[in-house]
């Protein structure tokens, strides 16, 4: 770790924590280096960007250390030093803003320093917040049961066993929640995995348990019971079933059913894995089933967005952002879609705002028939995935089709189907035969239509029956007026 690392480092910054970091660096008890101070100082004047003349190394050795022979060596190990501390620091700060294990590695000292009433009483304190909460998720079973396990070793500690023990009752509870919700996700990580890839599925532990387990049994009992957390976990186990048996869509709609009545008992990360669980029901199920799943996922986005189910103060998912907007265009609520993207644009990372905002924005500007505009805003986006850069081939491909461009539609269809023989191995297993199909149909498409001759019928009639392209509705128009 030497200079371009700790470089790095320091460019993530804000000013607030360059600011703390300055008064972590000179506080004796985290380092006693005056040297690294000096070397903080010289190296924070060039914030935020770090790109001056006087940060070369051997100009910066200068600096650090005036009149002396340059030493590479020296040089390497001061910024090591500086990048451990910046480590140091960056584990201070974030072990700050997490209260509760602030006061469980309080209790521990105090159980081991034998001042087992102040550890009892924290102890119970921190029960009493956990218990005051309204809304539930992983990380509340987590923290509940890691306080009672504290619980438990000071009862032991103080010679109290039979409340040790009694506590197992609660700490069962717990750890079965936590471990069923951890499984489920698990799990549900895999299923998207095979989905999109096309290798053969390896064997699962999370698989094995789910297949031995009588899930759909424990599931009942707990409804029955009328359990207060039957909410949370069968959400999970339905949002796995909707994944794995897409063609069972009751178990869909028993997901969305219980997210819509118990949202306000969720965690604001439970809730966002939800919106993905249901967005990835959606696209399954519209794999299969055709346009109507869409339906169902913009009104599920409106759900989410007009109940404010997101997290303002961090950024919101640059493919979320994506996704939302394309569905809103593929059941054409245009004028809703385009206030989304307006209003959300802000709110995406910094680092992928123009790429998303401008190839949002080139959607709708095609569906309004603002192709030149469209073209325009595609000028911005830059490629970052194979998914990102054939999506804006194929936008610049309708653009060019509905401007008459006839020389760059040949010469993009033979770059698409030149870049889709060359990269088939990185496309999902659901993606090769539609991307290929879609390419198919808009080629016979442009030979008629700059070939100033009638489409076959066939070739219609075919791609009326046939679901597995992009761009249905818009190739089929455009098929139309070719016949």
């Amino acid at each position: 770790m030497h200079l371009h690392y700790t470089i790095e480092l320091l460019k993530t910054f804000d000013e607030e924590e360059l600011k703390h970091f300055g008064e972590f660096i000179r506080s004796d008890y985290f380092n006693k280096r005056e040297a690294l101070v000096r070397l903080f100082t010289i190296i924070s004047k060039y914030y935020p960007d770090f790109t001056d003349n006087a940060l070369k190394k051997e100009n910066l050795y200068k600096k650090l250390y005036p009149g002396k022979e340059y030493n590479v060596q020296t040089l390497r190990n001061r910024m090591t030093e500086l990048s451990s501390l910046i480590k140091s620091f960056l584990i201070q700060r974030n072990f700050e803003k997490d209260e509760f294990s602030k006061r469980k590695y309080f209790v521990q000292e105090l159980t081991k320093r034998k001042l087992f009433d102040s550890a009892e009483k924290n102890i119970t304190e921190s029960i009493q917040d956990l218990e005051m909460n309204t809304v539930f998720g992983q990380k509340f079973f987590q923290n509940k049961l890691e306080m009672l396990i504290e619980q438990s070793i000071l009862w032991n500690a103080m010679d109290e066993k039979h409340k040790a023990q009694s506590s197992a009752y609660q700490r069962s509870e717990l750890t079965l929640n936590h471990f069923l919700l951890g499984i489920l996700k698990i799990n549900n990580d895999l299923i998207c995995l095979d989905i999109e890839t096309k290798e053969e599925r390896k064997f699962s532990f999370a698989q094995l348990f789910l297949d031995k387990f009588d899930f759909e049994g424990y599931i009942n009992a707990l409804k029955e019971m009328n359990y207060e957390h039957y909410p949370l976990i069968a959400a999970y186990y339905y949002g796995n079933l909707t994944m794995m048996k897409p063609e069972d869509e009751n178990y869909f709609f028993l997901i969305k059913e219980l997210i819509y009545q118990h949202h306000d008992k969720f965690t604001m990360a439970e809730l966002y894995n939800f919106w993905s669980i249901l967005s990835n029901g959606v696209f399954t199920n519209y794999l299969k089933k055709g346009i109507r799943f869409m339906h169902e996922g913009h009104e599920i986005n409106k759900f989410f967005i007009g109940n404010k189910i997101y997290d303002d103060k961090k950024p919101f998912s640059a493919i979320g952002y994506q996704n939302i907007a394309m569905n809103a265009i593929m059941i054409n609520d245009l004028d809703w879609g385009e206030k989304f993207i307006e209003d959300f644009k802000d709110k995406l990372p910094t680092d992928v705002v123009d790429n998303r905002y401008h190839y949002c924005k080139a959607l709708f500007c095609f569906e309004r028939g603002n192709f030149d505009e469209s073209i325009e805003h595609l000028n911005y986006v830059k490629y970052t995935d194979w998914h990102l850069k054939l999506s804006i081939r194929l936008l610049y491909l309708k653009n060019y089709y509905e401007l008459g461009l006839s020389d760059q539609v040949s010469s993009l269809i033979d770059s698409i189907k030149h870049y889709i023989a060359k990269n088939i191995e990185m496309f999902p297993q659901y993606a090769d035969t539609k991307i290929k199909n879609t390419v198919n149909y808009m080629s016979k498409m442009s030979n008629a239509k700059f070939g100033n001759k009638k489409l076959d019928f066939a070739d219609l009639k075919e791609a009326e029956k046939d679901n597995n392209y992009l761009y249905k509705t818009w190739i089929l128009e455009k098929m139309k007026e070719l016949v």
